[in-house]
């Protein structure tokens, strides 16, 4: 699960000076998967459309899926709630918004990474992440960028690897009922 803990990021100013406030503050948002907003990606597909013929292609020995669909249409839509004017063609969010000062535009930036990723993901019912997040404030162009680079790779030798694997299929085998807590791991 620490896979899915949020990254940090910082706002890098990548075009013009440090803005003035108060200010209007412009920020786009690109998601990802593209195909649960109706975008086409080379990436796995998430979302088939309604009531169409899906092809599905079952490897038994991975008990893993493949499928094939048609997209749906990519999502257009325009909104206001309060001062904040929202946009969505496919997976690009673009929000316009009066911002006060730094930490206003830190702060609105922040519970944007944050929050709407999470609902979006529940909505959606997939897991949906950010691509991609730009931010205008006046003239000034920011990017809100990840800091760290989080890796999956493991680094080992054939003797680490063996060792760990005879250890995991001896704790299997050794297991009992006071085993409860690596059991539920």
């Amino acid at each position: 699960m620490t896979y899915f803990l949020l990254p940090s990021r910082n706002l890098k100013l990548i075009v013009g000076n440090e803005p003035s406030y108060p200010a209007q503050m412009t920020a786009l948002i690109r998601f990802g998967p593209e195909d649960a907003f109706g975008v086409a990606s080379d990436g796995i597909r998430t979302t088939a459309k309604r009531a169409v013929p899906v092809k599905m292609i079952f490897n038994t020995n991975e008990g893993t899926s493949f499928w094939e669909a048609e997209l749906i249409e990519s999502i257009k839509a325009y909104f206001e709630v309060d001062l904040i004017r929202a946009e969505w063609n496919g997976n690009i969010l673009t929000l316009k918004l009066p911002v006060q000062s730094v930490s206003d535009t830190t702060r609105i930036i922040a519970s944007a990474v944050q929050v709407i990723p999470a609902i979006l993901s529940l909505y959606l019912q997939t897991f949906v992440w950010i691509k991609e997040f730009l931010v205008n404030v006046n003239e000034s162009q920011f990017r809100y960028e990840i800091s760290t680079i989080l890796s999956g790779l493991s680094i080992a030798t054939k003797e680490q690897n063996q060792e760990r694997a005879v250890s995991a299929i001896h704790d299997w085998l050794t297991l009992n009922e006071n085993s409860v807590r690596i059991v539920m791991a």
